[in-house]
């Protein structure tokens, strides 16, 4: 039994040296690849140096020759580099639009409107959210960036096609609309009831509930 046991160890000895000198050999013979490749490339750079001295001096003694019969030395700009084509940037798709009002007083309102839904909408938020506009419409809307006065057609049209997303700056403006017939497709009819103090306010009905903000009494 103790033989048996002295011959298996011997064995693995003998198959663990075979091992490791076989991994010393793989090493070796790694090492010896590196160095291999590290002198071949040493020997292409100093084959290129060598021809770019001869390229050098060939150049000179152009120059020279040149020089002695009265003409200039010709100089060889350098290739320009090219840069890759950049690729098109992505069209964005705005959902929403941050509009914000500028009243002649100097208040102003702002709303999120959706991209699609027409500049109507932002006229009838100021005449909802703005009294002294509420029952009349002498007055136009327009922007400075780029400079455009909106005209009655354009009420019809959604914002991002109007080019007013993701945000804006509208400029009201006193004066008669640009376009014909607006007053009669955008007028908010009206009733005038008192109030508790004698004075009479402007309510606004036949709208969406959307752009209206009614004033705590």
């Amino acid at each position: 039994m103790f033989q048996a046991e002295a011959l298996e160890r011997e064995r693995i000895r003998i198959k663990s040296g075979k091992e490791m000198q076989d991994a010393r050999q793989r090493l070796q013979e790694q090492e010896m690849q590196k160095l291999v490749e590290q002198r071949r490339r040493e020997k292409i750079e100093d084959q290129k140096a060598r021809e770019r001295v001869r390229a050098q001096i060939e150049a000179d003694k152009q120059a020279r020759k040149l020089a002695a019969g009265g003409q200039p030395p010709v100089v060889v700009a350098p290739a320009a580099v090219v840069p890759p084509p950049s690729a098109p940037a992505p069209k964005v798709s705005y959902e929403q639009a941050r509009i914000q009002i500028r009243l002649p007083d100097g208040k102003a309102l702002a709303h999120t409107f959706g991209a699609k839904e027409q500049l109507a909408a932002v006229r009838l938020y100021l005449q909802m959210n703005a009294a002294e506009y509420a029952q009349q419409d002498n007055f136009k809307m327009m922007t400075t960036f780029p400079k455009k006065i909106f005209t009655s057609e354009d009420y019809d049209k959604p914002l991002d096609l109007l080019g007013l997303v993701p945000s804006a700056v509208i400029i009201v403006s006193r004066g008669p609309q640009l376009g014909y017939g607006f007053r009669r497709k955008c007028s908010i009819p009206a009733h005038v009831k008192p109030t508790q103090k004698g004075k009479k306010e402007k309510e606004i009905l036949g709208t969406s509930n959307k752009y209206f903000k009614r004033k705590p009494k």
